[in-house]
């Protein structure tokens, strides 16, 4: 029993893998992500909150605003499922008595060197550089790395401390963990947000996706996996991390792809554009006309000008071999 506990680890990561690969080979590589917007299934509620108040806002007010409600939002749902966690207690002594009894030396030092994909010095490094990485990246909203990550470290501690003062669960023995597990949220929340950046920042294709996902699978899996081998959390301490993960990841995605609409933030304004946007036609630029100082300007030099063409034979407005 002690060995078909250890190969739960192997045999996790091995069908993580293989629905990876199949994924990507059943995506179409030929499809590149270019700019911020949405994939077409996910283009409702981004049209919708933009469409509404929130489209007088700037980006960085719109980001704030959604980020703070769908936060609450997932709070919400992390609190609601620790009473179904707590009521999950003899499932939990089961998993632990048969995991405890059977713990293998050699892989019990192995686990305890992998569960520190979550540390938080990791976490935090992996964050600043992905920040530092992307400055050099992308042309506009600068601001929008850094602001996102930042939240999504605050988010993953202290809303993670709230839910663990609120329900007050007793930790296993001779152990600190409580609900949620800290360390599966870390995994999926920052680590999935750092890949959504580098998913827009990339315009990776949907194969591209589907290797970035897995690789987030798989480090889910080991950190959950780990830590119910360890014994440091419930096995539904595990599971909620991973949920209240998850909600976090797509908290601020939405905040994220509301704030930039089908913006490419990789490309400057004044230089080339792409030719479209998820497959759509890029927007025809309107004619720029000048304006304040420079249309004053203008309006005085018109009649000069109008005066020289007609001294000098010159083609105008209304002439032959002008524009009409």
């Amino acid at each position: 029993m002690s060995l078909i506990i250890a190969l739960l680890l192997p045999l996790g990561l091995l069908l993580i893998a293989l629905a990876g690969a199949a994924a990507y080979f059943r995506a179409d590589h030929g499809e590149t992500v270019r700019g911020a917007g949405p994939a077409p299934g996910r283009r409702g509620l981004v049209a919708m909150l933009r469409g509404g108040p929130l489209g007088r806002l700037s980006p960085f007010w719109r980001f704030t605003v959604v980020a703070a409600g769908a936060l609450a939002v997932a709070y919400g749902i992390g609190a609601a499922l620790g009473p179904v966690a707590v009521a999950s207690q003899p499932f939990d002594d089961w998993v632990y008595e048969g995991t405890v009894d059977r713990q293998i030396g050699s892989w019990k030092k192995l686990n305890e060197v992998i569960t520190d994909v979550s540390t938080s010095w990791l976490v935090r490094g992996t964050c600043v550089g992905a920040v530092l990485m992307l400055a050099l990246v992308w042309r506009r909203h600068r601001w929008l790395p850094a602001a996102a990550m930042g939240v999504m470290l605050f988010a993953s501690h202290y809303l993670v401390l709230g839910l663990t003062y609120l329900m007050d669960r007793p930790a296993p023995p001779n152990s600190g963990g409580t609900y949620p597990s800290g360390g599966n949220v870390r995994v999926v929340a920052v680590y999935g947000i750092v890949a959504i950046f580098f998913f827009l920042s990339a315009r990776t294709g949907r194969r591209g996706r589907v290797i970035g996902w897995t690789v987030l699978a798989l480090l889910a899996w080991i950190e959950a996996y780990s830590r119910t081998y360890l014994a440091v959390h419930w096995v539904t301490d595990v599971i909620a991390g991973l949920v209240f993960g998850v909600l976090l990841l797509v908290a601020l995605n939405l905040a994220t792809r509301v704030a930039l609409g089908d913006e490419d933030p990789a490309v400057d304004l004044a230089g080339p554009q792409p030719a479209h946007t998820y497959g759509e036609r890029a927007p025809q630029q309107a004619t720029q006309r000048p304006t304040g100082r420079a249309a004053r300007r203008a309006a005085r030099r018109a009649p000069q000008q109008a005066t020289q063409r007609a001294a000098s034979g010159a083609p105008g407005p209304g002439r032959p071999g002008g524009t009409t």
